[in-house]
């Protein structure tokens, strides 16, 4: 949890410090949620997870420390359909690492739009 504060801070400064502490609390719900088989800290953890996704790959745009490979993937709508596609399954079969796939997929393609918009005005 401590290096998803660091990598925050090191992508957007002090900050951002607090994306990595939404990743870690939702990285925490979601374990708690799966070990006591508590399906609302589970849909909480994965909330969290996407939240900081998107926070994440919106901090890396504006910061432009971002991959190039991993914006032009998650840049386009393909990837974002894809992703949709995965939670979907995953919310059918009642697999959580594919709803989390799947959200945090569809979060990172909201993160760098809303990065790449902000950054054109």
């Amino acid at each position: 949890m401590l290096s998803a504060i660091v990598g925050a801070i090191v992508l957007g400064g002090w900050s951002a410090g607090l994306i990595g502490l939404v990743f870690g609390a939702g990285f925490v719900a979601l374990v708690f949620g799966d070990v006591n088989a508590d399906r609302t800290l589970i849909i909480a953890g994965i909330i969290a997870l996407a939240l900081s996704s998107a926070g994440f790959f919106l901090t890396g745009v504006i910061s432009e420390r971002l991959p190039l490979g991993h914006l032009e993937t998650y840049r386009q709508p393909l990837a974002a359909v894809a992703s949709v596609i995965v939670a979907a399954v995953g919310f059918l079969t009642g697999e959580t690492l594919l709803i989390l796939a799947g959200t945090m997929g569809v979060a990172a393609f909201i993160g760098i739009h809303l990065a790449l918009r902000m950054h054109r005005r």
